[in-house]
């Protein structure tokens, strides 16, 4: 069972730290006045820093919206063997059904969004086959979550309730 991506999309979390990195930006060029030389290196260390991280968020979240646009791929695939999640850069890929331990459904005011939480059993081995920057965002699915596959309501053009059924279903058969 192949479930597509959703290309409709408002990329929220790339806008989001693209406004938060120009206000910085701003916020950094508007108030270089320090008051001595040592304030002002601190003032211009810290500045860079954070505007930087920000920047970098920014443009990770814009490489995973051009993916799930540009990507013919991008899509969550069911089969016999496991999950295949492959709806953006911040996926964890091939997880057999051995590894997944249960679903859940979780809401956000905030975001307006449901997410599909898949439990799997040993999440770190997950998080630690990816790349530096995607496993800073994995971890933080990890920490906010309890584990790194997490699938967005606005990311799939699919019910998120029958989705979690089919999980479950499965896990049951082993």
């Amino acid at each position: 069972m192949n479930i597509p991506v959703n290309r409709k999309r408002l990329p929220t979390t790339f806008v989001l730290y693209l406004l938060l990195t120009v206000m910085l930006t701003l916020n950094f060029f508007f108030n270089l006045d320090g008051f001595d030389a040592r304030s002002n290196f601190i003032n211009l260390a810290v500045g860079v820093i954070v505007t930087g991280l920000a920047g970098i968020i920014a443009i990770l979240y814009l490489a995973d919206y051009l993916k799930t646009l540009f990507d013919k791929d991008a899509l969550l695939q069911i089969s016999a063997t496991g999950i295949d999640d492959n709806l953006s850069l911040f996926s964890c890929g091939q997880i057999p059904w051995s590894e997944i331990t249960g679903a859940a459904i979780l809401h956000s005011r905030l975001l307006k969004a449901s997410f599909l939480i898949i439990h799997v059993s040993n999440p770190e081995k997950l998080v630690a086959r990816k790349k530096y920057f995607v496993r800073l965002i994995l971890q933080k699915f990890l920490r906010r979550w309890g584990t790194p596959v997490v699938i967005s309501s606005q990311r799939v053009n699919y019910d998120l309730g029958q989705l979690k059924e089919i999980v479950i279903s499965h896990t049951r058969s082993f």
